[in-house]
């Protein structure tokens, strides 16, 4: 009955015309879309927003009390007071730890930076209802932990529109309801402290954010006990880790990783001892103490570890000193990934085509054998003659950094008893398909955007394809209906496991992932870590 009254009953609707374009973004004064204003009542107070025909967006909602630098979030108690959110103006980004001449030459743009940054922003169809709740999809940004953030634009390309964003309003029309949160990045999220706190407080953060769904999403027309996490690159390793986090636990029924895994990979998740170095290191070059850490202001803090690791406004090199880089902290997450049993939860996991066929220009330097051997030792003998005489560079590195562990993971998933655990292949274009160019496709928010050098346009067919399959993950719908004979994934499967590709073809079609080398790559690459496993495998697909 509750529920009821606060959708049903404390909705308030005022015809106007506001500048808002259906992108997301501020529009022009002129745009002239008529829009309703809504108020949301939930427990905590009022919620602002704006409606058109078609969809609601309530932007800048916190879901956190406020919190001091370095300590962990905790979920939202105290009253909204008059109100919060916004129906044209996402809230700030968290501190960004790339130069904004990295970000601008990427053509991204995350607008106002702040450390009071916790919010989110809620999609839903303006026919959303509390008597039937609607499945809530909840999204996770990317941008190696040190970037990234709910409201950004990307990949913009000069008269060619806004570049992608993570408005969810295309997505929700198909019958879900779109949450896009925002977490701390960097130091500011991922710095160990001197008594080992501190170094998963992002991935808490997002812990916080999915608390604040559980608790007040029905007040939107969620159903909160109906929650799909996905997310892209760092965003895809933060659900993965999620799903195996005891903290995380009934937080969410379903699982969409993007392009990355929280295994030892590409991605830097550090132990306790390598983020202790990681530390050490920052303290080292920077000259700073700790009570500096805590006191100086944001920006200037900022700043310094950007200028400290990045002086020629580069991504890699802050990236693999595991500065401001998730670590295990004995809390929030409480081991390596891989040391943890996963949740019993459904899982849609998948990467890019492209991503699997990344090598340097001139091959692995120094040949094959030497390369391995100097990152994993003697196991790289034994791991190099499991592929005959002959093996391709794109192979060896495609099982070392990405293809193994994704294959792993969801082979663990499927262990579990009950789990449907699908894979897919984006594959758009054909054979080349670049990190994050499925995220067009899921959000439907740009027909043409460039990502990573490459001019990527989305065709409309691949738009509506992509976000039926992932909506209907979300709504609990049996995969291998959607294409011909979707796979499901076995957890004893050796040799390879079947995925489906996802193209710009008219039909999808099943195809093989092999995986009868990569238990001798996770044995190699966990005896020596995460942190030097990510530094190996950034020096080839950087």
């Amino acid at each position: 009955m509750l529920r009821s009254l606060l959708v049903t009953a404390c909705m308030l609707s005022i015809a106007l015309t506001l500048p808002i374009d259906v992108a997301g973004q501020t529009g022009p004064a002129d745009s002239n879309i008529t829009v309703r204003v809504s108020t949301v009542l939930t427990t905590l107070g009022p919620v602002h927003g704006a409606c058109n025909e078609s969809t609601c967006r309530w932007l800048n909602i916190p879901f956190s009390e406020p919190y001091a630098r370095f300590k962990q979030s905790t979920p939202r108690t105290s009253s909204y007071g008059a109100g919060v959110g916004s129906g044209t103006q996402y809230g700030p980004a968290c501190h960004q730890f790339l130069s904004p001449a990295l970000l601008a030459s990427a053509g991204i743009d995350v607008g106002q930076q702040s450390e009071d940054c916790l919010n989110l922003n809620v999609f839903a169809p303006a026919n959303a209802s509390s008597e039937t709740p609607l499945p809530v999809m909840v999204f996770v940004y990317g941008g190696g932990f040190l970037e990234g953030s709910s409201g950004q634009s990307a990949g913009k390309i000069p008269g060619k529109g806004h570049g992608l964003t993570y408005d969810g309003s295309r997505l929700a029309s198909h019958g879900v309801l779109v949450v896009v949160i925002q977490y701390r990045l960097g130091i500011f999220g991922f710095l160990q402290q001197p008594d080992g706190t501190g170094g998963a407080n992002g991935i808490g953060d997002q812990i916080t954010a999915l608390q604040w769904v559980n608790q007040h999403v029905s007040s939107f027309g969620g159903d909160e006990h109906a929650v799909t996490i996905f997310g892209e690159s760092a965003g895809s390793v933060s659900v993965s880790l999620l799903s195996h986090l005891p903290r995380a636990r009934g937080l969410f029924q379903r699982v969409i990783p993007e392009s990355g895994v929280c295994y030892d990979s590409g991605d830097v998740l550090m132990n306790a001892t390598e983020a202790k170095q990681a530390r050490d290191l920052l303290l080292r070059k920077t000259g700073l103490t700790q009570q500096e850490l805590l006191t100086m202001g944001a920006w200037e803090l900022s700043n310094i570890t950007m200028r400290t690791f990045d002086p020629k406004a580069e991504f890699t090199p802050l990236f693999v000193s595991g500065v401001g880089q998730p670590s295990v902290d004995a809390d929030i997450y409480p081991d390596v990934a891989t040391q943890l049993p996963p949740l019993p939860v459904d899982l849609l996991h998948g990467f890019n085509s492209g991503e699997v066929n990344m090598r340097p220009k001139d091959g692995i330097p120094n040949g094959a054998l030497s390369f391995f051997t100097k990152h994993l030792g003697g196991a790289a003998q034994a791991i190099l003659a499991q592929y005959g005489a002959q093996p391709r560079d794109v192979d060896l590195i495609a099982d070392a950094c990405l293809r193994c562990q994704s294959v792993r993971y969801a082979q663990r998933v499927a262990a579990r008893p009950g789990s449907q655990v699908y894979m897919y292949v984006y594959d758009n274009p054909h054979g080349a398909s670049v990190h994050g160019a499925e995220l067009p496709a899921v959000f439907g928010t740009a027909e043409e955007v460039s990502l990573e050098g490459t001019i990527l346009k989305t065709s409309e067919m691949l738009v509506q394809r992509t976000q039926r399959i992932w909506t209907d993950f979300a709504k609990g719908r049996n995969l291998s209906e959607a294409g011909p004979e979707w796979p499901r994934i076995q957890a004893d499967i050796h040799g390879s496991v079947n995925a489906m590709l996802m193209g710009t073809a008219k039909e999808t079609r099943v195809v093989e992932i092999p995986n009868a080398q990569c238990a001798a790559w996770e044995a190699a690459e966990a005896a020596v870590g995460g942190l030097a496993t990510a530094r190996m495998c950034n020096s080839l697909m950087m």
